[in-house]
């Protein structure tokens, strides 16, 4: 399914032509334009690509879930109360399944394919003089969105470009400079963000392809969506990886030898990277799974694996790989029993030298890999100092039990974490008869 995705999204994207264009509101927009579509300026841009559409809502439920409105089930409306940010983190796991090149556009870039670019007429709208021909907006819409691609398209064939929804672009909010510019990204910083294009609740004078909004980058309506840009050779799919893992027998079961160190379901989809601060409360507030690196640092992930969220843990598409399982709560209890009981595990699971072994040295060679943990604030702390590794064992709608490592004390704890905590994940093996050793 992600494959055909990553397909139908490619086989969409228009090759926009560059060249040069006056950029701002130039004679024929409006009488009297917002202040600051100007000064208008000459404005040089390369070869770019842009979807023919919007993002969808079934594309976004294909790559990252459920999408923020559940009122209605058409998949090829437009994605809407979407935030610049939220935008983005399509855009990061769609590059993530890719050899990348997928962006939002610059504002420079959407005024100049919303005109048509080399074939523009100079009309007001995004394919025509006559707004119902080519836009939703407050006089036809119904006062609801609409499945795109109904109305007629602009000269480079996108479509709805004026009006159904604001789409978002790259750019910091700013004013217009009056000096000729190349391949422009506006602002260097800024609190908002560009949009452009009206909605279907907008009048007619916020859909005319010059008209500028602007939000903060977090900010969500139900009138913003967002258009895929593109740069570079072609993508190519990039398969989920194999996955082979070393493993160690103790007792009846087969435990990894490492922590997981996945950014895949069992199924091929990917799992939703939450680096920052905002993306990690983010995954939270909409009970989504995610992972990251302990303080974002890769070189980390070699050593200590990822830390998932509790959503990632018990999403039914499978966090383990195939093959493997992430252990319930009374597994992690025969293996703990079968290292010594919990008052006795964390010295059987220590290196010779008295110090926390990263490489195996215990006998049974279950290594501990102190990944540490990321609370719900998005904070990092512990790594290299305690281990925290989930259950599949919920306790709650919100918590599941996980099995907490403090060497310093010699103890392995039993207790339940939130679902919006970041903690490792160690898997123990399938076997044809079962889960064994229960």
């Amino acid at each position: 399914m992600i494959k055909d995705l990553i397909d139908r999204i490619w086989s969409h994207m228009v090759e926009v032509e560059g060249g040069t264009f006056r950029m701002g509101a130039t004679s024929g927009q409006d009488e009297h334009p917002f202040e600051d579509e100007g000064p208008v300026h000459a404005v040089t841009l390369d070869t770019f690509r842009l979807c023919r559409y919007p993002v969808t809502r079934g594309e976004w439920q294909d790559l990252m879930g459920p999408d923020p409105v559940h009122v209605r089930d058409d998949p090829n409306l437009p994605v809407s109360s979407v935030s610049w940010e939220d935008a983005e983190d399509f855009i990061s796991q769609l590059n993530a399944l890719t050899t990348g090149g997928y962006r939002l556009p610059t504002e420079a870039e959407w005024e100049y394919a919303a005109r048509g670019g080399c074939q523009s007429r100079a009309y007001r709208f995004s394919g025509s003089p006559h707004l119902d021909e080519v836009a939703w907006t407050v006089r036809n819409s119904g006062n609801h969105t609409h499945p795109v691609g109904r109305l007629k398209p602009n000269a480079l064939g996108l479509y709805d470009m004026s009006g159904n929804l604001r789409e978002w672009c790259q750019d910091w909010y700013g004013l217009y400079a009056p000096d000729p510019q190349v391949n422009p990204e506006g602002s260097a910083s800024g609190q908002r963000r560009v949009l452009r294009g009206g909605s279907y609740y907008n009048d007619p004078c916020f859909a005319r392809v010059t008209y500028r909004c602007h939000y903060p980058p977090g900010h969500r309506s139900p009138g913003n969506g967002f258009r895929l840009a593109f740069e570079g050779h072609p993508p190519v799919f990039r398969p989920a990886r194999p996955s082979g893992h070393a493993s160690v027998t103790i007792g009846h079961q087969v435990w990894m030898a490492d922590n997981l160190n996945t950014d895949r379901f069992r199924n091929g989809d990917p799992i939703p990277s939450a680096g920052t601060v905002g993306q990690w409360l983010r995954a939270e507030q909409r009970r989504q799974p995610a992972w990251c690196y302990y303080d974002n640092d890769p070189e980390a992930g070699a050593t200590y694996g990822k830390l998932y969220n509790g959503y990632a843990v018990n999403d039914p598409r499978g966090l383990a790989p195939e093959g493997w399982h992430v252990p319930t709560d009374a597994e992690w209890t025969v293996l703990i029993e079968a290292l010594g009981g919990k008052w006795a595990v964390a010295r059987n699971m220590k290196a010779a030298d008295g110090e926390v072994a990263r490489a195996g040295t215990h006998s049974r060679r279950f290594a501990v890999h102190l990944g540490g943990r990321r609370d719900e604030h998005g904070r990092f702390d512990s790594l290299g100092e305690d281990g925290y590794w989930w259950s599949a064992t919920p306790t709650a709608t919100d918590r599941a039990l996980l099995r907490s490592l403090h060497p310093r004390v010699d103890r392995v704890l039993r207790c339940a974490g939130k679902n919006g905590l970041g903690f490792s994940v160690r898997c123990v093996r399938d076997l044809p008869y079962g889960h064994v050793g229960l």
